[in-house]
């Protein structure tokens, strides 16, 4: 218990989160996005990425209207938290040709080379494998989100492994460091932690209640269990090196 009374001597950063009001199944309203918004800043957290869906189902709002709906929710937290910084991005449901409507840099987080990306959950490790190769054929660095959620990341660390070397960025879910996602998941990103794996941790937060935007008690495992520089790299320094648009250490 002692553990998640201590303190970060760093701010961190938000790289996916769902909290643009009336956009996708994030955020239902303003005030939800505000109410979101209180949580991170009470969190540590001091800067974030708003990721909308990009994706058949759930959303495929111009991107034009994505940005003017952050200039909103910008606005509101430089009144409410003077310093908090915001920047826009998507996550990117892959479907075939998906890479050329990314290539113009209209999706990718801040405009830079850097891409979130997600998959069905049951698909094949060829195919994500494959995507990965094509996207970053376009000249895009892939950012994978959420790997614990993949049946063939989980299965093979094998394969986890050799996404991280053709250069693929490997993000996780801080609230499966805590066991939201159940013992096994927690395990699961718990070992790659330890191994270094990953690269990015964020909330996925879409909402003020059970999936709130909440990163600070899964920081500070990785801090006390992989060391505080380690937990720096994947919570803030990481993710500005994206937002810049430089490459990872």
């Amino acid at each position: 218990m002692g553990l998640f009374k201590k303190k970060l001597d760093f701010s961190m950063t938000d790289m996916h989160i769902h909290i643009l009001p009336e956009t996708d199944d994030g955020a239902e309203d303003i005030n939800t996005s505000v109410a979101m918004l209180e949580i991170a800043h009470e969190d540590g957290i001091d800067t974030m990425i708003v990721t909308p869906h990009y994706h058949p189902a759930k959303c495929m709002t111009d991107q034009t209207i994505i940005e003017e709906r952050t200039d909103k929710l910008r606005d509101i937290a430089a009144q409410l938290y003077p310093g908090f910084r915001i920047y826009v991005g998507r996550e990117i449901y892959y479907t075939g040709g998906i890479s050329e409507n990314i290539r113009s840099r209209k999706l990718t987080i801040n405009s830079s080379r850097y891409a979130l990306v997600e998959f069905d959950f049951h698909e094949t490790r060829q195919n994500i494998r494959n995507a990965m190769a094509d996207i970053m054929s376009e000249g895009l660095i892939p950012i994978i989100a959420h790997i614990e959620r993949y049946t063939d990341c989980i299965k093979d660390w094998n394969f986890v492994y050799e996404l991280k070397d053709m250069g693929v960025v490997i993000q996780i879910n801080a609230s499966s460091v805590t066991g939201e996602g159940g013992s096994e998941i927690k395990k699961y990103v718990r070992s790659l932690l330890k191994e270094e794996i990953v690269d990015i941790i964020a909330t996925d937060a879409h909402s003020a209640g059970h999936r709130a935007p909440r990163m600070k008690e899964a920081v500070l495992w990785v801090a006390a269990r992989c060391g505080n520089e380690y937990a720096r790299k994947i919570s803030c320094d990481n993710p500005e090196r994206i937002i810049n648009d430089m490459y990872l250490d």
